[in-house]
């Protein structure tokens, strides 16, 4: 198996040199825009948080699948508070209401977001070789199963014989059962625009419904 196949999501981020700069980052620019909020319309503020916030949370975030809970919150309530600031909400409001309103998936199905994106182009030989190459559609093997009509499967590898959390968070590894997870009518998109919609529908309905029964 060769490295890239074996490259862990998230590892990275694991330093904590590398999240505690991104957050000092975050909070000066929150703070200064903050200073600047009443002077500021909704859409003003919201395209300002984007440029400076959002850009930053989202660069390379298809590379953080499997990202520790404790860092995902730290990213999460940098979300948060850039999500009152431009809604002028109370700093101890609940922020999942807030980020309902401006459409915005949370931190790890923003993640799973992107990496849907890699994968759908995977499947459809879009993607870089080294990528695509690391997974391949499931051959079925009794076709009896509802499962062998659907083309659009990917083949999933047994984890259970794997011991490191950091194997069993490789591309390879952890990419087919996340892909599988979604509806079949998603995964058989025509195109990537039109999937990109569906999965951000889709993930934005269950934020929704979980927010709702928290």
């Amino acid at each position: 198996m060769s490295t890239t196949k074996t490259l862990p999501f998230g590892r990275s981020w694991h330093r904590p040199s590398i999240m505690s700069q991104f957050q000092r980052c975050s909070h000066t620019q929150l703070r200064n825009i903050s200073q600047l909020r009443r002077f500021l319309d909704f859409d003003s503020a919201h395209h300002i948080v984007r440029a400076l916030i959002l850009s930053k949370l989202d660069y390379g975030n298809g590379l953080l699948l499997g990202l520790t809970c404790s860092d995902c919150q730290r990213l999460q309530r940098i979300q948060n508070w850039a999500a009152r600031l431009i809604c002028q909400a109370p700093k101890h409001d609940h922020a999942t209401p807030l980020l309902h309103k401006l459409h915005w998936l949370s931190v790890d199905k923003r993640i799973t977001f992107e990496v849907l994106c890699f994968v759908y182009r995977c499947v459809h030989h879009t993607a870089p070789e080294y990528l695509s190459t690391c997974i391949s559609l499931s051959s079925p093997t009794r076709p009896g199963l509802r499962s062998a009509m659907d083309p659009t499967r990917l083949t999933e590898h047994n984890t259970t014989r794997i011991s490191k959390s950091v194997e069993k968070r490789s591309f390879q590894l952890s990419v087919p059962q996340l892909w599988n997870s979604i509806p079949a009518e998603i995964r058989a998109s025509p195109t990537l625009k039109i999937f990109k919609k569906k999965i951000k529908t889709f993930s934005l309905y269950w934020f929704h419904c979980a927010a709702i029964f928290m």
